[in-house]
């Protein structure tokens, strides 16, 4: 399902999944441009009802203030 807010939002595809113990990490690859985007989830529960998995697609969203900007990579 969508998220309830407006903006800051992509819908994409798991392609990659890592887990950390207390955190996974997600690559997802956004629908229309094919970029991938990295995600960090923590594991609050041991055993989840509704676990993510490869090919799923999904809505990502985060707020404004959890940007962190990177520097473009030329290669």
């Amino acid at each position: 399902t969508a998220p309830a807010q407006r903006g800051n939002q992509a819908h994409g595809v798991i392609k990659e999944i890592a887990y950390y113990g207390s955190d996974t990490l997600f690559h997802i690859k956004l629908d229309g441009t094919g970029k991938m985007i990295k995600v960090q989830a923590a594991n609050t529960e041991r055993y989840a009802d509704d676990k993510l998995t490869w090919d799923d697609a999904v809505y990502v969203s985060w707020t404004s203030d959890a940007i962190v900007p990177v520097a473009p990579s030329y290669s």
